[in-house]
């Protein structure tokens, strides 16, 4: 996909996902603020793992932990950065996005 169409689908992703009124989120994985045009698209389940680039396996996220993520399983990079895979699950469930089937199973739930 040419850089141009990928930059035109971020911005689109984000304007659709909080408007033009939300300023600032908060990154879902280490919960620092930021401001809304700086947020990186991380798919939740890597494309490398299989992970689609579906709305509900995207997420808006903060520049340091889109970077240090790359396409690292989500518990096992959480675990590594001493962030609680359990809350992270609960934020991602509060946003309505899937969680991947590997955390789920880390934490012990059915899927």
């Amino acid at each position: 996909m040419p850089r141009q169409s990928i930059q035109n689908t971020r911005g689109n992703f984000l304007k659709e996902c909080f408007g033009d009124d939300d300023l600032y989120l908060d990154c879902p994985y280490c919960e620092s603020t930021f401001f809304y045009i700086d947020a990186e698209l991380d798919h939740i389940e890597s494309v490398f793992a299989g992970g689609s680039n579906n709305k509900d396996n995207l997420l808006p996220i903060c520049r340091e932990c889109n970077r240090s993520k790359h396409n690292k399983v989500l518990h096992a990079w959480l675990i590594t950065k001493s962030i609680s895979p359990e809350a992270v699950y609960n934020r991602l469930k509060k946003l309505n996005k899937k969680v991947p089937s590997a955390m789920l199973k880390y934490l012990g739930f059915d899927e």
